[in-house]
């Protein structure tokens, strides 16, 4: 006859079969059988918690997580940025050590250090004396020739990929490309309208575009620079006794760049575009066969 095992025996038959495959259920205490599985299932329960506690736990400190984890993404972001600003600011050539910061540092350039800004009183009444106004002269004419003495850069191939463009490339085997500051194209076109304006003392002659083209191109160029520039200065008016309406007083507070700091800056990185060799048209040949063009200020007398 078969041996009937009673619920102690059976007990302790499961247990010595499973204890090698389950070792958190050994026994500690031989005591009794009661304290046996008392323990047993409370060393369990404390050694391997159960999913839903688990969840319980993570769904009371979900906000944290998600706090830590924003911290950590926000700590990456500043590393990088100030990374990457490192190494713009310490590339000597490209010029990238800013003297300042400000809306110009939106732009990838190798002039942000031509660029300091002052505060100053620009006055401009119809009356004042300027080295550029009034009738066309020797001395104002070498006035708005000396703007231009400088204004071709020689940039290098590290600035031109900064500033994802290309140019003409020079001639010489430096690598080196040609380009202009902005503001000179401007200030060309300015001259460029004076001379139109008192044609009498300017003979204007046409490119590869005619002259009222050209005029109209430097009229919308300078509208659009200056809507480009706009500024937060203000002009105020004033009564004058021969005057009904109110008249304005064109001396305005600016900020303003220092233009000797600037001008000195595209001086230093300034290049001759006249040098023989210099500059080489693929199929045409040298730009300047004949080097630097001679200007002869003279009065243009009018046809009868």
């Amino acid at each position: 006859m078969p041996l009937q095992p009673d619920g102690k025996s059976l007990v302790r038959e499961m247990s010595d079969s499973s204890s090698s495959s389950f070792p958190l259920l050994k026994a500690k205490s031989t005591s009794g059988d009661s304290d046996y599985n008392e323990e047993t299932l409370n060393d369990a329960e404390a050694k391997a918690p159960s999913q839903s506690h688990f969840r319980s736990w993570a769904r009371r400190h979900q906000g944290g997580w998600i706090v830590l984890h924003l911290c950590i993404i926000m700590a990456y972001t500043t590393f990088y940025v100030l990374a990457l600003c490192g190494v713009l600011a310490s590339s000597v050539d490209c010029g990238f050590k800013h003297s300042e910061v400000g809306p110009q540092d939106l732009l990838l350039t190798p002039m942000h250090e031509a660029v300091k800004h002052q505060v100053r009183t620009v006055r401009n009444s119809v009356n004042a004396t300027s080295k550029y106004k009034g009738p066309p002269s020797p001395e104002v004419d070498r006035a708005w020739r000396d703007l231009f003495n400088n204004n071709n850069l020689r940039v290098s191939a590290e600035d031109m990929k900064l500033l994802n463009r290309t140019s003409v490339m020079f001639n010489d085997g430096s690598g080196d490309f040609l380009a202009t500051p902005d503001t000179y194209h401007q200030l060309h076109c300015l001259w460029y309208i004076f001379q139109n304006v008192h044609s009498e003392f300017y003979t204007v002659n046409p490119t590869i575009v005619s002259v009222s083209d050209h005029v109209d191109h430097c009229i919308d160029s300078i509208r659009i620079f200056i809507q480009c520039h706009a500024t937060t200065s203000v002009q105020t008016y004033s009564w004058i006794p021969n005057m009904r309406i109110p008249f304005p007083n064109f001396e305005v507070p600016n900020v303003c760049v220092e233009w000797g700091t600037y001008d000195k800056w595209v001086k230093r990185h300034s290049v001759d575009e006249y040098e023989p060799g210099l500059l080489i048209h693929p199929t045409l040949g040298p730009s300047f066969p004949d080097g630097k063009p001679k200007h002869e200020f003279h009065h243009v007398p009018h046809s009868e």
